[in-house]
């Protein structure tokens, strides 16, 4: 059975971006467990039997959602009729909590308690957090950022993020600054950004995670959504946060950025032209 899934995967190789492809994988391996633990086939698998496995998975909405439609293509391919992963539905988790954000002092305190006997991966490890708050980085991003994909006098940075698509993202200052130290350091004119010291090879994804998870107390994805959310909260307007971020969609930038409900009645006071209280008469 184990070569059908392979099929699969190198059948659809080349209509995905990398991470997305390897996203895809990841899905299907604890799935192919599953039917070896119970000695099924997938063919013999009805709704109720797909439906079961997705929402019995301990795993977020997203990635149930993420699953099903993984299946759907999966199911398709093989031509199996009618597909039982066609009509899957997962519900929405009703209270779901957001992220909940760190203050910028938080962050600011954070970035400055990632010490390490080596210097230079203490710097390493505080330039990727800049990058990530900074910017608004994902994790792949930050894995891929090259040396020569760097204008140090423009303060850009050129990244390729989901779908391959390019974007120019700016430097904050606290960033050039590190970056420079960094790159003097390392002697590094070109080759990839984050490298392990020890090898010089390209930092791996499992790596950046251990990261922000253990030493930031962070995920990646919780610094780019506190850097989105922060400038919003200064006053950024929202399209240019979408520009930085690389979202196609407006509303998927509205997700990331969500802001109190003090924020947004104190952005009506101030710019506003009837948000002011009347002056008496």
């Amino acid at each position: 059975m184990q070569d059908e899934f392979t099929d699969f995967l190198r059948h659809i190789r080349h209509r995905y971006a990398s991470e997305t492809w390897k996203g895809k994988r990841w899905q299907l391996m604890p799935f192919e467990r599953w039917l070896h633990k119970r000695k099924r086939h997938f063919a013999a698998l009805d709704k109720t039997d797909i439906q079961g496995y997705i929402l019995g998975l301990k795993t977020c909405r997203t990635h149930k959602v993420n699953l099903a439609a993984t299946l759907r293509q999966f199911y398709d391919f093989h031509r199996i009729t009618p597909n039982p992963a066609a009509e899957i539905a997962v519900k929405s988790q009703r209270g779901r909590k957001l992220y909940k954000l760190p203050s910028v002092r938080e962050i600011t305190a954070r970035i400055a308690a990632l010490t390490a006997q080596d210097a230079l991966v203490e710097l390493r490890d505080k330039l990727m957090a800049e990058f990530a708050y900074g910017s608004g980085l994902r994790r792949g991003e930050i894995l891929k950022l090259n040396v020569d994909d760097i204008d140090q006098t423009e303060r850009v940075a050129y990244v390729t993020g989901k779908g391959d698509r390019s974007r120019m993202v700016p430097l904050t200052a606290r960033c050039c600054e590190m970056l420079r130290e960094y790159l003097s350091i390392r002697k590094a004119a070109h080759g990839p950004v984050f490298v392990n010291l020890q090898t010089g090879r390209r930092l791996s994804r499992n790596h950046i995670s251990k990261l922000f998870r253990r030493r930031l107390g962070l995920k990646t994805h919780a610094m780019r959504h506190a850097c989105a959310t922060h400038l919003l909260q200064n006053g950024c307007d929202l399209r240019i946060v979408q520009e930085l971020l690389g979202h196609r969609k407006i509303n998927t930038t509205g997700i990331y950025t969500h802001l109190k409900t003090g924020d947004l009645r104190k952005a009506v006071e101030r710019n506003h032209p009837r948000g002011k209280k009347p002056e008496p008469q």
